[in-house]
């Protein structure tokens, strides 16, 4: 063998073990990479299995009303499933009446009102799909309770300066209450706008007379 071609094989050596090396270096890099990729995995499951758990489980109100959702097990041998039948939906109050204010407790009365009133939770929302909706329902009448409650409130503490006059004798017969009722837009403070809107139909009743 000449020196030339063992040159050249030695050549050819060193580029095999250049390209084993290379290779050797990417395929840490992939396992690096696969491995962070599992952490990102893990901590995206344990991340979805938490809210699922807060899915299950709802509180409103300073946590005073636990709104709780049952699912039936998965049938069969499937695991986990795309959309869960719903076996139950309860509302707990978690609320001491004693060392409550009384705005809180006219709050939780209202919401109760309103729980008894609708009998047909699983119907409405039979399966997981309709949990969003369940949640935007219930926070929506949570909200129009606590301003309902705000506004019943401040009106008992205001009280009537005319409570000692019957409402017919100050307005007469001019306006009926639906006709006022109708008359404001229902909005924010609307029970206060309506009991203001009667008592200026009352003044210019009077002031006329």
């Amino acid at each position: 063998m000449t020196l030339k071609s063992r040159q050249q094989g030695v050549e050819n050596v060193n580029k095999a073990i250049a390209e084993s090396e290379r290779q050797m270096c990417e395929l840490e890099m992939q396992k690096k990479n696969s491995v962070d990729e599992v952490d990102r995995l893990r901590k995206e499951t344990l991340e979805l299995e938490n809210h699922i758990a807060m899915l299950d489980r709802k509180t409103s109100l300073y946590e005073s009303l636990l709104l709780e959702v049952q699912f039936q097990k998965p049938s069969g041998d499937v695991c986990e499933e795309t959309e869960r039948n719903i076996m139950d939906i309860t509302f707990q109050r978690q609320m001491e009446d004693e060392k409550s204010h009384c705005y809180f407790r006219l709050v939780h009365n209202l919401l109760c009102q309103y729980i008894g009133s609708e009998t047909t939770w699983i119907k409405k929302y039979p399966t997981s799909r309709y949990i969003p909706t369940l949640l935007h329902d219930v926070g929506l009448v949570v909200s129009r309770c606590r301003l309902l409650g705000e506004e019943i409130n401040l009106m008992k503490k205001w009280g009537c300066s005319e409570a000692g006059h019957p409402g017919h004798q100050l307005c007469g017969h001019t306006e009926r209450p639906e006709d006022i009722v109708s008359s404001v837009t229902p909005a924010k403070n609307h029970l206060i706008k309506i009991v203001k809107r009667s008592m200026n139909v009352c003044c210019e009743t009077s002031s006329s007379q």
